[in-house]
């Protein structure tokens, strides 16, 4: 029963991935893959700031500011769900911020 349902659950990942992954930009897919699968740098003892919406983006860009100049040889990443939140933040986040999914 286990391996049915292992089969099963393989299959219906596999099926909504695909979409998932051709309605993203041809410039963040695999950014999005390589992420989604848990490929993320060594970020122990950095700052962790993650924002959902690109106004949570646009708020978070000031403490990320004050962040970098408070710490600045502090890692800081910058999370986000949406491909326009991330574009967004690649554009506006400070030198030395790593922006992920």
């Amino acid at each position: 029963m286990f391996l049915i349902y292992s089969i099963i659950y393989t299959i219906v990942i596999f099926v909504l991935f695909i979409p998932q992954y051709l309605k993203r930009p041809k410039e963040l897919r695999w950014k999005w893959v390589r992420e989604k699968l848990g490929s993320l740098p060594e970020m122990d003892g950095s700052f962790w700031v993650h924002a959902v919406s690109v106004g949570e983006v646009n708020a978070a860009i000031q403490l990320l500011r004050r962040l970098r100049r408070q710490y600045p040889d502090m890692p800081i990443v910058l999370s986000t769900i949406t491909d326009t939140g991330q574009k967004v933040a690649s554009d506006k986040v400070p030198e030395g911020v790593r922006v992920v999914y």
